[in-house]
């Protein structure tokens, strides 16, 4: 089981602060490794060190999802079953829970994002070039089959 630091929730929002200050790119800066690296920030653990050094395109990035467990969904619901954390309804998600976002049936659509300090979901996203985009907690996130789990610790 992953221990936060007690300082986490700052270490959250500077992790959150970093992202929205940089430009996305596959290695590194993407929406899976996002999530990882706001974990490493409120743990020192690393869920992406399988994941680091093999995305540096886009096809890249999917291939080793791909070889990892399938879609980006498949990829979170074996992290987190691996590590413990348990599904949990969305809008019960708390400040950072894994939360995966679904734009529709297309699983390219699909992001990683994490439940920031002021309770809205925080993710990476394709189409923009530098930061974050914010997305409230909401009914309408469940209608689209958005998913969440709790990280314990």
């Amino acid at each position: 089981m992953l221990k936060k630091k007690s300082n986490w929730v700052e270490l959250l929002e500077q992790e959150i602060q970093k992202a929205e200050k940089s430009e996305f790119v596959w290695e590194g800066n993407n929406c899976a490794l996002f999530y990882c690296n706001c974990v490493l920030a409120m743990t020192g653990f690393d869920l992406g060190e399988w994941f680091r050094g093999k995305c540096s395109t886009e096809k890249k990035s999917y291939l080793a999802l791909r070889k990892y467990a399938g879609t980006l969904e498949n990829v979170i619901e074996k992290i987190c079953e691996e590590q413990g954390f348990p599904e949990i309804p969305l809008l019960k998600a708390q400040r950072g829970d894994p939360v995966l976002l679904k734009g529709d049936d297309d699983p390219m659509t699909e992001s990683l994002g994490i439940v920031s300090p002021n309770g809205d979901i925080v993710a990476r996203d394709t189409d923009q070039k530098y930061g974050i985009i914010r997305v409230p907690l909401s009914v309408d996130l469940v209608d689209l089959g958005c998913r969440a789990w709790r990280l314990n610790g």
